[in-house]
């Protein structure tokens, strides 16, 4: 790598690593790893609907007729994550509909705009028998993750794990977690796991909102988005 590109990264990197602290500094949620229903009331219109998802996922996975793995979505840029294969289906990306997936989830996609219109992203994860994610923290986006089961074969021994708390998974049942904190993923489970995803930025005045998800779309997320969508086209193609 040249010099320029190495002090380009470097700024980068730097830059969300501060915006990152003053946006976790000034927002109504942070100092924890989870918020639940109790705390997030909007998550209960989610759990109420999670059939809906579940119906669309299903139906999308018997549409497509193959497995489709995060490494033919992003080819050798998934190592952290892991050896194990899983399932990613992107239906919005920062903000941008992934036109390939987005038209098979319509009311998905509805459910989520209605319970949370700043929504920017929306994804369904769905994890095969026995995988395992090393781990890993997630890019900072100023974003936070909601995290809804759809299909839990064993909402006891499949998990979420981060230092100082451990998330099972349950169908039905959502919560809400900092993706940024350093988390695994045990799952021993031998059938498949299934669960929404949707990223919204982290609240803390439109300032600060600014400085971290704004700013991190405009120089990275908006092109993820448009290649991530043309990645889709060329795979789906191929069946």
């Amino acid at each position: 790598m040249r010099l320029k590109e190495k002090l380009i990264n470097w700024g980068y990197q730097n830059y969300f690593k501060l915006a990152h602290a003053l946006l976790v500094r000034n927002s109504t949620m942070a100092g924890k790893t989870c918020w639940r229903g109790d705390e997030v009331p909007w998550l209960h219109e989610l759990e109420e609907n999670y059939q809906v998802v579940l119906e669309e996922t299903m139906a999308f996975k018997r549409h497509i007729g193959r497995h489709l793995d995060k490494e033919d979505l992003y080819p050798g840029m998934t190592r952290h994550h892991g050896l194990d294969k899983w399932e990613y289906f992107h239906s919005m990306v920062y903000c941008q509909r992934i036109e390939p997936v987005a038209a098979h989830f319509p009311k998905t996609l509805a459910l989520v705009k209605d319970v949370l219109p700043n929504a920017c992203s929306v994804m369904v994860s769905c994890m095969p028998g026995v995988t395992n994610i090393p781990r890993h923290e997630d890019f900072k986006t100023g974003t936070l993750r909601v995290h809804l089961g759809l299909k839990v074969p064993d909402p006891v021994n499949d998990f979420l794990v981060f230092d100082d708390i451990k998330l099972n998974w349950a169908e039905g049942k959502a919560f809400v977690i900092d993706q940024t904190r350093a988390h695994a993923v045990v799952k021993p489970s031998t059938e498949e796991r299934i669960v929404l995803l949707v990223d919204f930025p982290r609240p803390a005045g439109r300032f600060f909102e600014w400085l971290n998800y704004d700013m991190f779309v405009k120089v990275r997320g908006a092109f993820e988005g448009a290649a991530l969508s043309k990645r889709y086209q060329r795979v789906l193609e191929v069946r």
